[in-house]
């Protein structure tokens, strides 16, 4: 048996990486989804987050469905709680931090 709604990527990245976030959610036959994403609790949408790409589909395992978020590259501001939200209430959460390190911090 599967949770009804599972939240999964990385919690931090660097600047300029990118963040991959997957939603997956289950429900009743012959149900497709449309999940919601949010960051901070402001919704997500094409008008107010350009630079954000949301892409979903159905499995071939019976009633789930995949959403995912992707920000080619991320900055600091990209830093927050993103939730995922399915069509039934199901919700899950995760905190995104984008890590930034002044230009005196060189790799060896």
């Amino acid at each position: 048996s599967h949770p009804p709604i599972a939240l999964s990527g990385k919690n931090y990245v660097e600047r300029g990486q990118a963040i991959h976030l997957f939603c997956n959610t289950t429900g009743p036959d012959g149900f497709r989804h449309s999940i919601d994403w949010f960051k901070d609790g402001d919704k997500i949408d094409h008008s107010n987050y350009k630079h954000v790409v949301i892409t979903s589909y159905n499995m071939v395992e019976p009633n789930v469905s995949v959403s995912e978020l992707l920000i080619n590259r991320s900055n600091p501001s990209d830093t927050g709680t993103y939730i995922c939200r399915s069509p039934s209430g199901y919700i899950d959460s995760t905190r995104v931090t984008v890590l930034f390190a002044d230009s005196s911090n060189v790799k060896r």
